[in-house]
């Protein structure tokens, strides 16, 4: 009998794993962030960036105002935070892509499908 969780068309299947391992990463990045997270300003950085980008479902309509607000600072600083801890993310998530690539032609093509990055071509 076929589990209702698992698709039994292939495709899905592959879509399925592939929304799971990112998941994963983006996961286990989160967790690599945060434990690093020692300094009384790191761990204020990421508790805004849990708050906004990890905590909040996509109907909440939290601005960065309203997080200026809870953690009694000016907004600028909310976006300044909110970018430190997006980049520590994206640098950890990229570590862990690399430590689990074989080579470099595959890591480029992961994180390309992961972030976005775009290739450069060397001259």
């Amino acid at each position: 009998m076929a589990s209702r969780s698992i698709p039994a068309d292939p495709d899905s299947f592959e879509e399925l794993f592939e929304q799971e391992w990112r998941r994963s990463l983006f996961e286990t990045a989160v967790n690599d962030v945060e434990a690093l997270a020692t300094t009384d300003m790191a761990k204020l950085q990421f508790q805004i960036c849990k708050r906004y980008d990890i905590e909040r479902g996509s109907a909440d309509k939290l601005t960065y105002d309203d997080l200026a607000r809870e953690f009694n600072l000016i907004t600028a600083t909310v976006t300044n935070h909110l970018h430190a801890m997006r980049t520590k993310v994206r640098m950890a998530l990229l570590d862990r892509l690399r430590s689990i690539t074989a080579t470099e032609e595959e890591f480029l093509e992961e994180s390309q499908a992961l972030l976005g990055v775009k290739r450069t071509s060397k001259r």
